[in-house]
C-alpha cells in the first residue's frame, strides 16, 4: 500500500471515529506521509469526501 492510500484510508477512520479530516493529518505518522507525497491535508480532505459521497450515492450517511 502506498503512502497516499495510508493517508486516505487513516482519514476515512478517522472520520468515522468523529475526528475532523484536518486533525487526523495532524497525526506524526500521516505528517510524515504527507511530506512524502507532496499532497496537502486539504487534498486528502477532499478526496476523503469523493470517496464517501461516492460511496453513498450522494446522501452521506448519519453523522457524517
Amino acid at each position: 500500500m502506498t503512502n497516499a492510500q495510508h493517508l486516505i484510508e487513516n482519514a476515512i477512520f478517522g472520520v468515522k471515529e468523529g475526528r475532523k479530516t484536518e486533525d487526523v493529518m495532524q497525526d506524526y505518522g500521516n505528517q510524515m506521509m504527507l511530506k512524502e507525497t507532496g499532497i496537502t491535508s486539504d487534498e486528502v480532505a477532499e478526496i476523503v469526501d469523493h470517496v464517501v459521497f461516492g460511496l453513498y450515492k450522494g446522501e452521506y450517511p448519519e453523522g457524517w
